[in-house]
């Protein structure tokens, strides 16, 4: 979800090894990319200073891969 502090925070309560998070416009181009994230924590906050608009967050885990959709207002 995404907060008022500019981050988009990802609740990892199963700890699972997030491999890639790509973080893209609704236009579908990546606007911000991280691989290899060795963080096993239960919550993980992205620093996020976009313009307002719909966002997708695709997590890539152990486990397979999830899409999200983030509304910054």
């Amino acid at each position: 979800y995404y907060n008022v502090h500019n981050n988009i925070i990802i609740n990892n309560k199963h700890q699972l090894k997030l491999h890639t998070v790509l973080i893209f416009n609704i236009v579908g181009q990546i606007i911000v990319q991280f691989n290899n994230i060795a963080l096993r924590e239960t919550e993980i906050a992205i620093p996020f200073a976009y313009s307002e608009g719909l966002y997708l967050v695709k997590i890539e885990t152990d486990q397979g891969e999830e899409t999200y959709k983030i509304l910054k207002y």
